[in-house]
């Protein structure tokens, strides 16, 4: 019995823990490759041509790499740019 009431307990413990986290809505469903902050700004990288930007963590704007799809593998920050590094063999940067 006092297995039982172990397991239940243990069960109720990791549920609490689980319901903590919650998705973030104001970025769309992707694969997001780096998270990164810089200058009180977060910004999430997604593996589809799309970096996210947010002051707050709850709403975000959308800014696209480059004209062409390009596949976002990492982010950094140097000298107050922000470089991308992609699958396609290229490297962006820009100051905003």
């Amino acid at each position: 019995m006092k297995k039982l009431y172990l397991i239940v307990a243990l069960l109720c413990f990791l549920n609490q823990a689980i319901a903590q986290w919650k998705k973030i809505s104001g970025i769309p469903s992707s694969h997001i490759m780096e998270l990164a902050v810089h200058n009180n700004m977060l910004y999430a990288a997604s593996d589809s041509n799309i970096i996210y930007k947010s002051n707050d963590g709850l709403n975000w704007n959308a800014v696209s790499v480059s004209g062409i799809p390009v596949e976002i593998t990492s982010m950094g920050f140097y000298n107050n740019k922000i470089y991308i590094g992609t699958a396609d063999i290229a490297v962006f940067n820009s100051a905003d």
